[in-house]
């Protein structure tokens, strides 16, 4: 009886072993998706930054934004 116990034991603390491992890895995938998805905001932010300072460039200049033939 003392022996089966400590194998569910053992069983129980592999089976913890490998959820924490798990948990690690999901963690890191997490950091580097975060990181990710800030870069991406960062790049759509300086794009809409470019369009709005092009459209103002050609607003001033007095460009109609039509291409004529």
């Amino acid at each position: 009886m003392v022996a089966e116990a400590k194998q569910r034991v053992a069983h129980i603390l592999g089976e913890l072993e490998n959820a924490v491992s798990d948990l690690h890895e999901t963690e890191a995938s997490a950091y580097k998706a975060a990181e990710s998805a800030q870069i991406a905001q960062s790049n759509a932010a300086a794009a809409g930054l470019a369009v709005a300072s092009a459209s103002a460039k050609g607003t001033q200049s007095g460009a109609s934004g039509y291409y004529h033939h």
